[in-house]
């Protein structure tokens, strides 16, 4: 159960390797059954307990398991092993603790692999939940810190405030039912929860995004004359020394509905990739996906389409007031 070598010698020999890059604790563990207490004292010394090498790239824990040192590969385990690295094969720890006969060894891992697949499904679902919120924090200050007090109080025409922030009080509505929705689920054991359900119950609602962007390009235009006035130009600039506003301008925040559209399918695939085969969250996710995509791809096109007709809106430089 001891190496029989002093502690100095064997902190420099830990790191070692040999011709084929295999470490001290990977050659032991190809020799006759190591004690674990061997393997603890080279841990100790500091070998390293995920290098891999030999002709099979394998790290101490796949040797452990292959040889069927259980109680080895759980102390690996038990010090941080990664039961994720593949060896040369392809095949991570779980798949040789199977093919091997580590049963024990196997169903702690799939415990693990459970466990940590359902973490992931969590920490995505309330991902898509607490950036929702932000989301709906950001339509609010847009229609409330921004179109409200330009049409109030500033005087600024309501053909502009209308051409500048579009359905911004819509988006508002459309955010907040989604978010609703979200914290239903995440209130919901993990295995549980159904999101396709929130976004299919949704679709139509989602539509508003498409229209949003439909008059983005005219946005941008009548932002641009906005600009250009003295007065409107240093009242912005006030409104971005807001605390809320978070050092962003108008411009920052007139694409975030656009930015948040196309959010939503890249969090979705994510966790579509934590169901098993079969599931039926899976099958309802993944149209979800193709019809959140169609919405991203229609929204982009009827975009680029205004972008391509903004010479109608020569006509109406002179159509905006603004002044206290």
């Amino acid at each position: 159960g001891d190496l029989g070598v002093a502690p100095d010698v064997l902190r420099r020999l830990a790191g070692e390797r040999d011709g084929e890059g295999r470490t001290l604790l990977v050659c032991v563990l190809e020799g006759e059954e190591a004690p674990w207490e061997v393997v603890e004292e080279l841990l100790e010394a500091g070998s390293p307990i995920d290098r891999a090498g030999g002709p099979r790239k394998e790290a101490p824990l796949h040797v452990a398991l292959r040889r069927r040192q259980e109680r080895v590969a759980e102390l690996l385990l038990e010090r941080g092993a990664d039961d994720g690295a593949r060896n040369a094969a392809g095949e991570t720890a779980l798949e040789v603790a199977h093919s091997s006969g580590c049963l024990r060894v196997a169903r702690h891992l799939e415990e693990v692999a459970a466990a940590r697949r359902e973490q992931q499904m969590d920490n995505i679902v309330r991902e898509l939940a607490e950036t929702e919120r932000k989301h709906l924090g950001y339509m609010v200050l847009l229609r409330d810190d921004f179109a409200a007090p330009m049409r109030k109080e500033l005087h600024v025409s309501e053909k502009c405030v209308r051409s500048l922030f579009g359905n911004i009080p819509q988006l508002c509505g459309v955010a907040a039912a989604v978010l609703e929705r979200l914290d239903t689920e995440v209130a919901r054991p993990v295995l549980e929860r159904r999101v396709s359900g929130v976004f299919l119950s949704l679709m139509g609602t989602l539509e508003a995004y498409v229209r949003y962007c439909e008059g983005m390009a005219i946005s941008d235009m009548v932002l641009c004359v906005v600009k250009d006035n003295e007065f409107m130009r240093g009242w912005l600039d006030d409104r971005k020394r807001m605390e809320r506003c978070e050092k962003q301008d108008l411009d920052s925040f007139l694409i975030k509905p656009l930015q948040r559209l196309c959010r939503y399918p890249l969090l979705l695939r994510e966790l579509l990739k934590y169901y098993p085969a079969g599931d039926p969250e899976q099958a309802a996710l993944d149209d979800v996906m193709q019809k959140l995509n169609d919405l991203v791809g229609r929204a982009n096109e009827r975009k680029r389409e205004v972008d391509d007709e903004l010479s109608v809106m020569t006509a109406l430089g002179g159509a905006f007031t603004f002044g206290p």
